[in-house]
């Protein structure tokens, strides 16, 4: 089992953490354990040259505010949070009706851990269970 407690930053009640995208320099992102996917803007996209293609997968995206705007979905190659690396994750890039719409980090990255969030010292513990092989079936005793 491996852990480490990340730091977050509150910002007008949103938690704010760092995010390395496909080794590229860190990214504030937001926190957000109710967003499905990593999501990422159409700018943020292009500065991290990861702009999605025509036969990425279109998905209808809902807001917190109620609206829906399309996006594609992606995979990142890397996610890097603390230590921990997680490859090929999807993230939609949102359309450009949500040019500045918050980076989020969302399930497609987070649920790979185990998260504790203390929001009274503004931080998050993630951690990850490296199980091994695969469970292997149990073998019963044959009856005769």
């Amino acid at each position: 089992m491996i852990s480490e407690s990340i730091p977050l930053e509150n910002r007008e009640g949103a938690y704010w953490i760092d995010v390395a995208i496909n080794g590229n320099s860190t990214e504030k992102m937001v926190f957000d354990t109710g967003a499905t996917f990593l999501s990422i803007s159409t700018p943020l996209a292009k500065r991290l040259n990861v702009e999605p293609s025509d036969s990425d997968p279109d998905v209808l995206v809902g807001l917190a505010d109620g609206r829906q705007i399309p996006g594609k979905v992606i995979k990142l190659a890397t996610v890097r949070v603390g230590k921990f690396t997680a490859n090929n994750v999807k993230c939609v890039v949102l359309g450009p009706q949500a040019i500045n719409a918050p980076p989020l980090l969302g399930l497609s990255f987070l649920s790979l851990f185990n998260i504790t969030t203390d929001y009274e010292n503004s931080e998050v513990k993630l951690v990850k269970i490296d199980s091994g092989d695969p469970a292997q079936p149990s073998k019963k005793p044959k009856r005769r």
